[in-house]
């Protein structure tokens, strides 16, 4: 994005033009590249509008009991907004919260609401990712005894740069805590495909006890090596 300064005439253009979108705001005209309309009826967004359809349904088809027992629980269950300070979720966006990932893993939906405890988190995990494709989170530090799965999602940067922006996140696996390493290679092949010496990769891992409320993520970068 740009601002440039062009004087009256120029200045006064607003619109599209090829590539370019031209606006004009109290800083001047600014520059930037034009939004491009992409579709929205692939695969994954037409299984994820599904997915949430069904969240949905199950909602409406739960008692008035259970959706008021849902809104008393969140009023009473604060998180910190990006200030810090208390926020409060509706029953329905933390059914739909907790449904995200209780339903992928145990393939029904909670009629009546957890226990309101967050899940305590990993403290640490460690990576390893080589060029033939091989990716696993093993390593586990544990914050507590708590036993439950493991939410993995998986992120491949724009560049091979070091860097904390990503693309966008995929699922990949979960597991028992009972098992001692998740390997994802199978579903990161299917998601991003194989993986280069140097390049760049992330996981975030979310640990999940069902009866409870999910934790707080963590997150971990890796420099993918050569295959021994």
């Amino acid at each position: 994005m740009a601002i440039a300064r062009l004087g009256s005439i120029l200045g006064g253009i607003s619109g599209t033009l090829n590539s370019v979108n031209f606006a004009n705001t109290s800083q001047g005209l600014v520059l930037k590249k034009a939004l491009h309309r992409v579709d929205h009826a692939t695969a994954p967004q037409l299984s994820q509008r599904a997915y949430f359809q069904t969240i949905q349904r199950k909602w409406l088809e739960i008692s008035d009991l259970q959706r008021t027992a849902w809104r008393a629980r969140a009023k009473a269950f604060p998180l910190p907004n990006r200030l810090g300070k208390p926020s409060y979720l509706s029953g329905w966006q933390w059914f739909l919260k907790h449904s995200s990932f209780f339903f992928p893993l145990y393939g029904y939906v909670m009629a009546d609401p957890p226990h309101f405890i967050l899940t305590p988190p990993f403290l640490d995990f460690t990576i390893t990712a080589q060029d033939d494709g091989f990716v696993s989170a093993h390593s586990w530090v544990w914050s507590s005894a708590t036993k439950g799965a493991a939410v993995v999602y998986g992120s491949q940067p724009w560049s091979t740069k070091p860097r904390t922006t990503f693309t966008y996140w995929r699922f990949l696996n979960d597991w028992s805590s009972a098992v001692g390493a998740v390997v994802c290679t199978a579903q990161w092949r299917a998601a991003f495909g194989n993986l280069i010496e140097g390049q760049r990769i992330a996981l975030k891992v979310i640990h999940f006890d069902p009866s409870l409320l999910p934790s707080f993520p963590i997150l971990k970068t890796h420099t993918v090596t050569a295959a021994p």
